[in-house]
């Protein structure tokens, strides 16, 4: 996760995935996936929140169950608002936001396990 201080308040957050491009058959009773490095980039970023309960749980990267969009009247604009739901550890991430992008960092690796390591994600 990343912030960017931008103009008038505003900024960017940056948030770095594993991707799940593709789910395929593997063995009898698995599945092997298709995964990129990716980062999922909000602009226009203001009133953030960040609520992840690691009180009980050892650290490590947090689980994306969702991530949902909603707008909301204010008095002078519609405020589009963004949660992205954590299901490990138990918590979210709320905040206003213009827009965003996604961008894949490297090329998709085939693995039976739906994350990327640290060399597989290039993280030195």
């Amino acid at each position: 996760m990343r912030f960017i201080e931008g103009p008038d308040g505003a900024g960017e957050l940056h948030l770095y995935l594993d991707h799940i491009l593709e789910w395929m058959d593997g063995d009898a009773n698995s599945f092997r996936f298709r995964i990129a490095p990716a980062r999922l980039r909000f602009m226009g970023v203001m009133s953030l929140r960040i609520q992840l309960d690691y009180s009980s749980t050892a650290m490590g990267p947090f689980q994306i169950d969702g991530i949902e969009r909603r707008t909301e009247e204010r008095e002078r604009y519609t405020a589009t608002i963004w949660t992205i739901c954590a299901t490990y550890p138990d918590g979210q991430i709320e905040f206003e936001a213009s827009g965003y992008e996604q961008d894949l960092l490297a090329p998709a690796l085939e693995v039976d396990r739906q994350w990327l390591t640290p060399a597989e994600r290039g993280d030195v």
